[in-house]
């Protein structure tokens, strides 16, 4: 049924048909034999996140007659498929430091899909699935978290300072130190997959020149256009004022990385698109990436198995996805000013250290239209 997106309740035919039984309203159950052993699976549904308990069960004959038996289960919460349903997500630990706020939005329901402070919701995340979360914060500093800390089992949270909050809007808003109870959870275990591939193929670069778009010229820029994929083989570093323009819906492929200093941009035009597949090394700096759709699902920025770190110190808000699980990703410096990344960010590790807020973009929690489970976590539990 994985694939499908359908309630438990619509899968009856399917169901029946493959000898599952339903047992009241909502839990579907089944066993298989191998031999004399035997497993149960038993599914239910809640909220269309359906929730699956198995437990497998040894049977040998006693030398003196009868039989005995062990039974082993586990638990197991699923979700439907988003690579950035956790907010933001580090394989191998998370340190916030400085003045860092996470909170969340949705991008769907805000005018033109831009963010600001009245739209401050507390269901963001953060989660560390390997190792331990840290958020330590020196004087005149704090750590706002509107939203939930995972961290995996036997991982801890560790807290320097007494502006650290972490939980709901009124348990931050009202001034509350520390973690809320029941806002961490340490069960964490899921599976973070790598990136999906990269292009094959593509045009290479035009040439920099003098583009108009939209009546703007931009000078010294390459002009990408709708519809085309490029790749660039070696590492593209623009510096000084050199830029991108994105005009329409465009896909690179960086395989040794990029780079910016200077003023240099990438600018995405309204109602543009760019999808990025990076190796190598990423370092997002001079004016940014200029997002003026306003959407995060307009930027998508896939590391590579190949791609080590992911750099940001400011210039501009980023408005996108990061999906990296094989690159550190380090946001600091960005000096007095505050700025905004909003959208998700899946990495290996995440070391935010300024005066950063990390907003979370709700919309991403909706499942494609071929949306399929995936494993949220799991643990053994009581047969």
């Amino acid at each position: 049924y994985a694939g499908t997106g359908t309630s438990l309740d619509a899968w009856s035919g399917a169901a029946e048909s493959e000898n599952w039984d339903l047992e009241g309203t909502s839990v579907y159950h089944v066993r298989r034999y191998v031999d004399s052993d035997y497993y149960d699976v038993y599914i239910t549904n809640l909220n269309n996140q359906p929730v699956i308990k198995a437990v497998g069960t040894k049977v040998w004959n006693l030398p003196y007659g009868g039989t005995h038996s062990v039974s082993r289960a586990v638990f197991v919460k699923t979700i439907t498929g988003s690579l950035f349903q956790g907010g933001f997500v580090a394989k191998n630990g998370a340190s916030l430091g400085g003045n860092v706020l996470v909170a969340s939005y949705n991008s769907k329901t805000a005018t033109n899909g831009v963010f600001n402070a009245s739209l401050i919701s507390d269901q963001a995340s953060v989660a560390t699935t390997l190792s331990n979360f840290t958020a330590a914060v020196a004087i005149g500093g704090s750590v706002k978290i509107y939203g939930r800390i995972f961290t995996g089992p036997g991982d801890t949270v560790k807290i320097s300072g007494n502006k650290v909050a972490i939980g709901s809007t009124n348990w931050v808003n009202g001034g509350s130190s520390g973690i809320q109870s029941n806002w961490w959870q340490d069960d964490l275990n899921i599976t973070v997959d790598d990136s999906p591939p990269p292009p094959s193929t593509g045009f290479v670069l035009p040439g920099k020149t003098s583009n108009v778009v939209d009546g703007t010229n931009y000078a010294n820029s390459y002009l990408l256009t709708d519809g085309n994929t490029y790749v660039v083989p070696s590492q593209l570093k623009l510096t000084s004022s050199e830029g991108v323009i994105i005009d329409g819906n465009v896909t690179v492929y960086f395989q040794q990385g990029f780079s910016m200093s200077g003023q240099s941009y990438v600018y995405i035009t309204p109602g543009s698109s760019l999808t990025i597949f990076s190796g190598g090394s990423v370092n997002l700096a001079g004016a940014g990436i200029v997002n003026m759709t306003g959407y995060a699902t307009n930027l998508m920025l896939y590391g590579t198995t190949t791609c080590t770190s992911i750099s940001y110190s400011g210039g501009s808000d980023f408005i996108g996805v990061i999906y990296a699980p094989q690159a550190e990703f380090k946001a600091t410096g960005g000096g007095s000013d505050t700025f905004n990344l909003v959208g998700s960010i899946v990495a290996d590790t995440l070391d935010i250290n300024g005066n950063y807020q990390l907003i979370y973009d709700e919309s991403l929690d909706k499942p494609p239209s071929d949306a399929t489970y995936y494993v949220y976590y799991w643990k053994e539990v009581p047969p």
